[in-house]
């Protein structure tokens, strides 16, 4: 592998990382606004919960389909997903698809 396209894996996985860090980070940061805007209280637990269970369920299920499918299109199906799910979440007008638009995600894509 020459030293461009190494350079472009490189900053491809921390590109990777940078997003998974900034899911965690601006949901848990947001967390009190998202509620308190959707007026969902009684779900807060719930939307933690699927954020930790996402993350240790798809781990291995995410390296699996890699081994079957090749790592990197596995990484560009859960890069896309990942976008998706995010302007699902976004987009979300209540608490209840919100809470079912971040289990999808989390369930999808955490592995990216």
């Amino acid at each position: 592998m020459n030293k461009q396209r190494l350079f472009i894996v490189t900053m491809g996985l921390l590109l990777s990382n940078a997003m998974a860090g900034l899911d965690g980070t601006i949901i848990n940061t947001a967390l009190p606004s998202i509620i308190s805007d959707l007026h969902g209280i009684q779900y807060i637990g719930w939307i933690v919960a699927v954020f930790l269970l996402g993350m240790a369920v798809v781990t291995p299920l995410w390296s699996k389909f890699g081994e079957r499918i090749g790592n990197k299109r596995a990484y560009q199906i859960a890069t896309i997903l990942f976008i998706f799910g995010s302007i699902f979440q976004a987009l979300s007008s209540n608490i209840i698809f919100f809470v079912n638009c971040n289990s999808k995600l989390n369930t999808l894509v955490k592995c990216r």
